[in-house]
């Protein structure tokens, strides 16, 4: 596998969301779903580097990319309802997606 296909800067994201919905997942009933359009092995990868707490499913880049517009990108969704999408430079912190997005729950 090729993993030069992940930047540093990516795998950095990755981790900080991965940790980010780890923590939330301790307090709130949380579902996390990774979405890619990436091979299996290379997802594969990334959970054995990253300890991912996502469900990988997996589907064609032409509509991930319309739907997030960033890779990686977080959308927050209720209900099937697009609450918030973020890129992985303006993922917000625990605090602020707590505060603001899950205690309305």
């Amino acid at each position: 596998m090729d993993v030069s296909k992940f930047s540093a800067e990516d795998l950095v994201a990755l981790d900080r969301i991965n940790q980010t919905i780890k923590e939330l997942s301790n307090e709130y009933n949380l579902r996390a779903v990774l979405l890619t359009s990436s091979a299996f092995k290379d997802v594969e990868y990334l959970n054995n580097q990253l300890d991912l707490v996502l469900e990988n499913f997996y589907a064609d880049a032409v509509p991930i990319k319309s739907m997030v517009r960033s890779n990686p990108g977080v959308m927050l969704l209720q209900n099937g309802k697009v609450i918030m999408k973020w890129s992985k430079k303006s993922f917000p912190s625990k605090e602020v997606l707590a505060e603001k997005y899950l205690k309305q729950q």
